[in-house]
């Protein structure tokens, strides 16, 4: 371990596949699933810094409201 390094979020690059299935009551049901997992090495990413043999921080932020449509709901309320 060199040291740490404060990263942001990097990307993973996949292929997906749909199967289908039947249910017990013979209706279709699918499953969507990655099939190749690859991921870019980009610099600063959280990746990329274990690939160069540092302890990745990335802090994240968990909040997905769009503020776009936030302001448009609470404009419609008024």
């Amino acid at each position: 371990m060199k040291a740490y390094a404060v990263t942001h979020q990097g990307h993973r690059i996949y292929k997906e596949t749909v199967i289908r299935y039947r249910d017990p009551y013979g209706q279709p049901i699918y499953w969507i699933a990655a099939t190749e997992f690859n991921w870019s090495a980009e610099p600063w990413t959280d990746y990329w810094a274990i690939l160069q043999g540092f302890v990745s921080i990335t802090p994240l932020d968990l909040d997905l409201t769009n503020p776009i449509v936030k302001r448009g709901v609470a404009i419609f309320g008024e």
